[in-house]
């Protein structure tokens, strides 16, 4: 997945047309499925959900630094997937996780792997005519902004978590973004 890169539905007419965004974009992701090339931490995936307002435009919205951010954001490594479904706090629309090292799962080249990857909680009035985008990446999409950067080589090194993260779209792989609607 190259940077900055959107996942749209394919079934989307405005990709046929070539326009994006398009409003039907929020179809688009929660359930990551991840190819990785790597073993042991593997890739990471930071997703971002931006909101455009009818003419095109980005809302920018106010960061905990003043700075101006997307409507929010989550990120995963594939190590990482473990979710905790037996704790009272998840639920299926927020997965449980605890983050420990006996958690750590391995992540070998060639097979498919189901990651749930959070959103932290927002709320955000979408006017009509407007959408939302969700962008996908292997990195941090606008490093400018970012306090933490996750790129500490320590606990980062490049031969233990880079790689190439491949989403898969097709029957067998249901992938989708899951949004309260509050009319």
């Amino acid at each position: 997945m190259c940077e900055g890169a959107v996942i749209q539905d394919a079934a989307c007419p405005a990709r046929a047309r070539g326009d994006w965004p398009c409003s039907r974009a929020s179809r688009c992701l929660r359930g990551q499925r991840s190819h990785s090339t790597t073993r042991e931490l593997g890739p990471g995936s930071f997703l971002t959900l931006r909101h455009f307002t009818a003419a095109g435009k980005e809302i920018p919205y106010t960061g905990s630094s003043g700075d101006a951010v997307a409507v929010t954001r989550g990120w995963l490594r594939a190590s990482m997937r473990k979710v905790h479904t037996e704790s009272p706090y998840h639920r299926p629309y927020l997965p449980r996780r605890e983050y420990r090292s006996i958690d750590v799962q391995p992540v070998e080249s060639g097979v498919i792997y189901e990651c749930d990857v959070e959103l932290w909680p927002t709320n955000v009035v979408v006017e009509k005519g407007g959408w939302l985008v969700l962008q996908v990446s292997s990195e941090v999409t606008n490093p400018g902004v970012d306090l933490f950067k996750h790129n500490f080589p320590i606990d980062r090194p490049a031969e233990k978590s880079s790689g190439v993260n491949n989403i898969h779209f097709d029957n067998e792989h249901e992938n989708y973004l899951l949004l309260p609607v509050i009319p």
